[in-house]
């Protein structure tokens, strides 16, 4: 049976042995979902659905970093929020690696970890400061779990969202609208929330599962 909320895995250690598994993961401002999957490539399972922290409650600055230095120069903007980017890597390195913990202690073997969030433009490119702040927040927090995965001995592969849904499909060899009738379906077997971004993160994951073996940073 699948996962009825954040946490939760209904299976037994027992079951659980050898039981190989991806983690996905949508990246959001100072936070993301997991989701974890197995089963076969076809028709993956839902494991485990968790809130995933990605700021510190300490910082409060570390919720969006750079709409606190929309002033300063871009060139400059790292450089003023160095303490801030490193408690959210801290933070985030922690969230991951405690998840991954907790999968290799149920006995599951993990493929790999699917990322998705954020877009791909260059925020050093964008005039506005404003638009410029949500798409660096939107790639730093992509980026920390990426580095989060690296860290646990994890190969990941990663996705703005404009990407996730096209890259699916190629590899999946079916349509957007039959992949989105898969996505409701792994919500049905109770595992509450079941919104956008879990969907986002399972297909991230079931890419991972499909591909079998994946490199770093792919």
């Amino acid at each position: 049976m699948p996962a009825r909320g954040a946490k939760q895995d209904p299976r037994s250690k027992t079951e659980a042995e050898a039981t190989v598994v991806a983690i996905g993961f949508r990246s959001k401002t100072g936070r993301a979902i997991a989701v974890v999957l197995t089963g076969p490539r076809d028709a993956p399972e839902v494991v485990l659905r968790q809130d995933v922290v990605l700021s510190d409650p300490d910082l409060p600055a570390s919720l969006q970093p750079y709409h606190s230095v929309m002033d300063v120069p871009w060139e400059n903007a790292d450089r003023k929020l160095k303490r801030v980017l490193r408690a959210i890597q801290r933070v985030s390195f922690g969230e991951v690696s405690g998840i991954v913990a907790d999968l290799r202690t149920s006995g599951a073997s993990i493929r790999g970890v699917g990322i998705v969030g954020g877009s791909a433009h260059d925020p050093a490119r964008i005039g506005n400061p404003h638009v410029r702040a949500h798409a660096a927040e939107g790639q730093l927090f992509r980026r920390v779990l990426e580095e989060g995965a690296t860290a646990v001995g994890l190969p990941w592969v990663s996705f703005a969202e404009a990407e996730l849904n096209g890259a699916a499909a190629d590899l999946l060899g079916r349509s957007a609208a039959i992949l989105a009738t898969q996505l409701t379906a792994m919500g049905r077997m109770g595992v509450r929330p079941w919104r956008a971004d879990e969907k986002a993160a399972a297909l991230a994951a079931w890419i991972v599962l499909a591909r079998g073996t994946i490199r770093a940073g792919e």
